[in-house]
């Protein structure tokens, strides 16, 4: 009997040290994640100029990257690129019908926050109807109004959190005085294509004299929104600061 108890003592103290072991084991080895996989096309490459130069240059990505992944810096754009879509699934969204002298074209889907914003990408049209392809471009500006007003709000999130941009601003106040699709035409045979490679906010920075009340133009912040298309290639956000002469 006594040797049966010893037995039990000893299977007790081994299994208490064997627990005791891997507890520490647990409590003490380094803490691992998984950092979500982040494609190239979901990341957006952010360069900042003044008059020319740069002077900033930052990673943006799409998902919120979790907490314990140092190499990511948790930055967020103002607007994200969703995909391509035909035109009749263009209509579809947006009821947006080509005027006469466009042959076809193709949109991108994009969002900032909740808000959709549609791009038109590529425009085919005869080669005498130049003027349909601005009134095309012009019917989608109309129809992303809103959208726009959302992306303006987030953009100017994204410039007052870059000390560079913010130090140029100053106290001074910001507005939107134009927005734009950043184009290139070429012409094959008969037809003009117009490729939209993205989208253009131009902000104005204006002092306001104390005493006269009146405001001054002090420079201009022209931010650049460029999406890919292609997997292996980031997305790219220019902002150009240029101070009044």
């Amino acid at each position: 009997m006594r040797l049966s108890y010893t037995l039990l003592i000893i299977v007790l103290v081994l299994s208490s040290s064997v627990t005791t072991y891997y507890a520490y084991q647990y409590l003490t080895k380094p803490i691992y994640c998984m950092c979500p996989a982040v494609f190239l096309n979901e990341v957006y490459n952010t360069y900042v100029y003044y008059n020319n130069k740069l002077i900033y240059h930052e990673w943006y990505f799409e998902a919120w990257p979790t907490p314990c992944c140092d190499n990511f810096p948790g930055l967020k754009p103002p607007i994200t690129f969703n995909g391509i879509v035909n035109e009749t699934t263009c209509i579809q969204i947006t009821g947006i019908t080509p005027p006469p002298g466009i042959v076809n074209y193709t949109c991108m889907i994009a969002h900032s926050g909740n808000a959709m914003i549609i791009i038109p990408t590529r425009i085919v049209a005869q080669e005498d109807r130049a003027c349909s392809i601005e009134r095309l471009l012009q019917r989608f500006l109309t129809y992303d109004e809103m959208g726009l007003g959302t992306l303006y709000g987030n953009t100017q999130t994204l410039i007052t959190g870059i000390p560079i941009i913010k130090e140029f601003i100053g106290n001074n106040r910001v507005f939107l005085i134009g927005q734009e699709f950043i184009t290139n035409t070429t012409k094959v045979s008969h037809y003009l294509i117009v490729y939209v490679s993205g989208i253009e906010l131009k902000i104005s920075v204006e002092s306001i004299g104390i005493r006269t009340g009146m405001t001054q133009e002090i420079g201009t912040i022209t931010v650049q929104y460029y999406y890919s298309t292609n997997i292996n290639e980031t997305n790219t956000i220019i902002i150009m600061l240029t101070p009044r002469q």
